[in-house]
Formats: C-alpha cells, sequence, structure tokens
C-alpha cells in the first residue's frame, strides 16, 4: 500500500460523513417546488466487473476541476501527489489516477495555495506535491472529494447535474434559481458552470462539449473518491476465479473418495 493510500484511508471515513452531509444539505439555498432527480443514462470505463478509469478522462476530467470547479469547490481530502503517476523508487503517485509526470504535477500544484505553517498566521504559500488539494470554504459549496461515493449512482448524478440545466430561471425570496431536472427541488442555486467551448483540450478529436466536460469531471471525481477502484475489482477477480477452481478440485476429489464406498464393484 503506497503512502498515500494509507494517508487516505485514515480520513476517508471522517470526509465521507461531512460528503454525504453536504450532498444532503447542499441544496438548502436551492429550495424551489420539484419532484425526484431525474437521471440521465451514461456509461463510464469503470462500470462493471471489469471497468477500469480511462487515463484520457481523468487528465482532461481534472483539467475542467482547475480550470471551473476550484473557484467554488475544494478536494481537501485528496493528496495531490496523487495525481501524479505511481513511482515505485518513492511510492509517491497512483498507478490508476491521472498520471501525470511529475514536473506537471508540481507545475500544477503551484497554481494552488496552501496554508503556510512556518509563517504568520493567515500567510499562503503555493502548494506542493506532498500537500492535499486545498479546502474552498468562502462560498460555503460542498467539497467533491467523496461526493461521487456520497450517493447512490455518485457519477451519473454529477453527470446528469451539469447537464441537466434547462435554461429556465425562477425567483424565490429574492433569490435566482436555475431549473435543473437533476436536482431533487427542481431548481438549484449554482448558475450552469458547464458551456460549450470553455475548457480547451490538449487532443483536438476530443469534442468540447458540456456533455464531454460533464462526462470527464464525474469520471475524475469518481477516481478522486475511490482511487484504487481497479485493484480492488482485480482483487475480487482473482478471487472468484481461485474459488471456482478450488470448488472444482473438491468436487473432483469428492467423487474419487466416494467412489470405492458407492461402486465397490468397480
Amino acid at each position: 500500500m503506497t503512502r498515500s493510500s494509507i494517508f487516505a484511508a485514515s480520513i476517508r471515513p471522517a470526509a465521507l460523513g461531512l460528503a454525504l452531509a453536504f450532498a444532503a444539505g447542499s441544496g438548502s439555498p436551492a429550495l424551489a417546488a420539484g419532484g425526484h432527480a431525474e437521471l440521465k443514462e451514461h456509461s463510464f470505463s469503470f462500470d462493471g466487473p471489469f471497468g477500469y478509469y480511462d487515463q484520457g478522462a481523468l487528465q482532461r476530467g481534472f483539467q475542467v476541476y482547475d480550470q471551473v470547479c476550484k473557484a467554488c469547490h475544494g478536494l481537501q481530502y485528496l493528496p495531490i501527489r496523487d495525481i501524479v503517476a505511481y513511482d515505485n523508487r518513492t511510492g509517491l503517485g497512483n498507478a490508476e489516477g491521472p498520471r501525470f509526470s511529475r514536473s506537471q504535477g508540481q507545475a500544477m500544484a503551484a497554481h494552488y495555495e496552501v496554508a503556510d505553517l512556518e509563517g504568520e498566521p493567515g500567510d499562503l504559500r503555493p502548494a506542493l506535491l506532498s500537500d492535499n488539494f486545498p479546502a474552498v470554504t468562502g462560498v460555503g459549496a460542498p467539497d467533491l472529494t467523496l461526493m461521487a461515493k456520497a450517493r447512490a449512482n455518485g457519477p451519473v448524478y454529477i453527470y446528469s447535474l451539469l447537464t441537466g440545466y434547462t435554461g429556465e430561471e425562477i425567483e424565490q425570496a429574492g433569490s435566482i434559481l436555475h431549473v435543473n431536472h437533476a436536482f431533487e427541488a427542481g431548481a438549484i442555486s449554482m448558475a450552469p458552470p458547464l458551456s460549450d467551448d470553455l475548457v480547451e483540450y490538449a487532443d483536438e478529436s476530443v469534442p468540447r462539449t458540456v456533455d464531454q466536460y460533464a462526462s470527464d469531471v464525474s469520471q475524475f471525481l469518481m477516481w478522486a473518491a475511490e482511487p484504487d477502484m481497479g485493484a480492488r475489482k482485480s482483487a475480487g477477480l482473482r478471487n472468484v476465479i481461485f474459488l471456482a477452481f478450488f470448488s472444482v478440485l473438491l468436487w473432483i476429489t469428492n467423487k474419487k473418495l466416494w467412489k470405492k464406498i458407492k461402486h465397490p464393484e468397480a
């Protein structure tokens, strides 16, 4: 187990409680008449027992988070070092993550500011790979580290929410709410964060659409919530294969042991 995995394992249970609370209460300023969430059908590469995280999607998803989401939402329980490729020598990084190079990760980390514990109270410094992504508390928006695990069908819900805006607005108690069919209340205080051509992808063959951005950032947030999903699925598959082989072996052994008793003439 990597040091980042050990660290994450120690904080995720408490963080999950916070994410659950945020998920339940994040709609409090967006009260409106509504019914149930209308989730869209969408498939991800990590679906199913043989699913895996798509590295390209994770890199693009981080780019969407970095350029759009981080203004309001933090990732305070995710070590920055986990976005770089796993290094056998140092034990740092994540084998299933975006796998940016170390130099790329250091440059991205420098875009964030964290508390400078060696300076005066309130001082900030550029983040390092050894830091976690900072929290964002100024606007009261939920942290996104475990949002994809805070409810059933989390990544589908995130995708549906980001693509569920109708363009309609309603006014309630002096606030402007945005109609969104994926939100249980029917309307949400958060304005549509995505628009076509908002984020420029390096791979020009990938569409620069709201649908693509939503899909990529949903996959990235699923990885942030469960970075070792692939290893867990692989271990489960190996166990199933072993149990199947062992069951066949026991059946054959049982047949041979009872053969002379059931058929003594043989």
